[in-house]
């Protein structure tokens, strides 16, 4: 989830592939704290993701596991559909924001503080 931070130039492509790896991992780290740690797919880790902050997103958590998924494979995979660079740029911003809210509420700052500054994580949003 950092990758893009030490590295400018990165393609968007490239960019949406270090989010949905690193979202990955959390999810899977998040299914092995409760007790799981079987090969799930990537799409069960980012719902374990949506589960612990989707009362705080401002749009649905599993709908954004399900499309974030569908966005990762479309770069991953040669026989899926590529998507557009709006697409990849709108998720980027949407794994961003869970990610960040994700980190926020576990690092144990409070909701209203995270809700308070919320405007700024949504900027770039368009379906909001």
């Amino acid at each position: 989830m950092t990758f893009s931070i030490r590295r400018s130039g990165t393609s968007l492509d490239g960019l949406i592939s270090d989010s949905g790896i690193g979202l990955e991992e959390i999810g899977y780290r998040i299914d092995v704290v409760r007790g799981g740690g079987a090969r799930r797919g990537h799409h069960a880790h980012l719902v374990d993701i949506a589960s612990e902050v989707d009362d705080l997103l401002p749009f649905d958590g599993t709908g954004w596991a399900t499309e974030s998924t569908t966005i990762y494979n479309g770069v991953k995979h040669a026989d899926t559909p590529d998507p557009s660079a709006r697409d990849l740029q709108q998720m980027l911003i949407k794994n961003r924001l869970v990610f960040r809210v994700w980190l926020a509420r576990r690092i144990g700052v409070p909701d209203e503080v995270i809700n308070k500054g919320m405007w700024r994580m949504e900027r770039g949003l368009s379906d909001t």
